[in-house]
């Protein structure tokens, strides 16, 4: 690779893992006679403001040359490919993984082998690292995670020089995070459904949605290492998830705080939430998501409006309005929800609006129903991939 011609900087959307990648792949180029000298990476407004400062300060360190073009701490970035020295790189990883990701994965090209520190208190999504060590092993590139005197796994992680081997055949496996969908209409609408190829052996932490999500709401779930079957309690008996940590799963808080918002059954026992009655929940652990493609959590809280309790700076607490069937209010205002410059949570709201489709003349306006059809196309559609089965009892 190497770096664009004067003038064509790389426009990345709102793409933040793309950017994050980029930012560390941009230093490892090779430059060559006529081309410019440094790469510009840019994107929309909303991805100006997301951070990237932790990324560029740890790579900065290490001997990147990389400057801010207009505000500090986002993009766009200029970055020189003068590579990366190696040797001892410490990162702040409490705000995004895919820090660590981008480093992870360029380490091997660096003039010397690196050590990878971890700073700032918890490191978030530590299954996403995990995820990308595994697939570097897969080709060729072994990460050693070091172990204190007590045994203990530290945050530091040794990466040698190499290059890169493709292996004869890499599965790529389906995304978790999409998968939540049809797992939660299957919850919503007391039918059946099942991922053929997303299991308890996933290094994904949305595939955990379906144990420490689902389940505990009364959910019958049975897995096996490659695949996820979830049956939905009969309607109006979905249990409230009470006190639930979704820290190695946070991109699947979104799904989690519909399914709350509409379910009418006391939590567990042991998960009920202090000051709120026994259908509550909070869900915390999802402080990353304010810095996202939006803010996420400001977004459910604004789309699912009546249905929440109040919004702390770390945590959802989802209170449903009613433990009834949603009214013609609520409805109408779930079907006209906005999505915020985001695919997922377009998605996320059809979830929703199968309840209507369920009992339609119940409680749907005409005009309801007429959206409503055509979102629950969609819904069908997410049970007619070829990895997803799904069925009514």
């Amino acid at each position: 690779m190497t770096v664009p011609a004067n003038g064509k900087a790389l426009y990345l959307g709102n793409a933040g893992t793309a950017a994050r990648f980029l930012t560390t792949v941009c230093t490892i180029v090779n430059g060559t006679a006529g081309s410019a000298t440094k790469t510009i990476i840019t994107g929309n407004a909303r991805m100006k403001q997301r951070p990237i400062g932790p990324l560029v300060d740890a790579l900065h360190e290490n001997g990147a040359e990389i400057s801010y073009v207009e505000g500090q701490g986002g993009l766009p970035l200029s970055i020189a490919p003068n590579g990366l020295k190696g040797g001892h790189i410490k990162l702040a990883a409490s705000v995004s993984s895919q820090y660590v990701s981008s480093i992870l994965l360029c380490a091997p090209y660096a003039k010397d082998a690196i050590t990878l520190e971890l700073t700032g208190g918890q490191v978030i999504s530590q299954p996403y690292i995990d995820m990308t060590i595994a697939m570097m092993k897969e080709f060729g590139i072994n990460v050693e995670r070091q172990s204190g005197s007590d045994g203990k796994l530290l945050d530091v992680y040794a990466i040698p020089k190499g290059v890169y081997v493709n292996p004869e055949v890499y599965n790529v496996e389906s995304d978790a995070s999409s998968a939540t969908y049809p797992l939660a209409i299957a919850a919503i609408t007391g039918t059946t459904c099942t991922i053929s190829n997303i299991g308890s052996s996933s290094l994904q932490g949305d595939a955990r949605f379906a144990k420490e999500v689902l389940e505990p709401m009364g959910c019958t779930v049975e897995q096996s290492a490659t695949s996820t079957t979830v049956t939905g309690p009969p309607i109006g008996q979905l249990r409230a998830l009470g006190n639930v940590d979704m820290e190695p799963m946070t991109d699947a808080f979104l799904t989690a705080s519909v399914l709350a918002a509409v379910a009418s059954a006391p939590c567990d026992k042991g998960r009920e939430v202090e000051g709120l009655r026994k259908e509550g929940s909070r869900i915390y652990g999802i402080a990353n998501q304010r810095v996202k493609e939006c803010n996420r959590i400001e977004a459910m809280r604004h789309q699912l409006g009546e249905h929440i309790g109040y919004r702390h700076v770390r945590q959802l607490i989802v209170q449903p309005n009613s433990v009834s069937r949603p009214t013609n209010s609520r409805t109408e205002s779930l079907c006209s929800a906005k999505t915020t410059n985001r695919s997922s949570r377009a998605l996320l709201f059809t979830v929703t609006m199968t309840i209507g489709s369920r009992w339609p003349s119940v409680f749907c306006p005409v005009s309801s129903r007429r959206r409503l059809s055509r979102r629950s196309d969609v819904s069908r559609r997410l049970g007619q991939t070829s990895s997803t089965t799904c069925r009514t009892r």
